[in-house]
């Protein structure tokens, strides 16, 4: 299946992201890019400010 991950990278989600992953999802995290990127490249991470709902809409094409 393939996931949506708002943020990605506090304590929380990448436990989330983590479990995803072993369960074989595609996994892609939406996030402000101010925290470093999970380090996998099993992860597609898009940069990006979700209250900018043109620029979110544009991204998740």
């Amino acid at each position: 299946m393939k996931v949506l991950v708002i943020g990605g990278t506090g304590n929380i989600s990448r436990a989330i992201v983590a479990a995803l992953l072993n369960q074989n999802h595609e996994v892609t995290l939406f996030n402000r890019g101010e925290h470093p990127d999970p380090p996998t490249s099993d992860v597609r991470v898009i940069h990006g400010d979700r209250h900018q709902h043109k620029d979110f809409e544009d991204k998740m094409r």
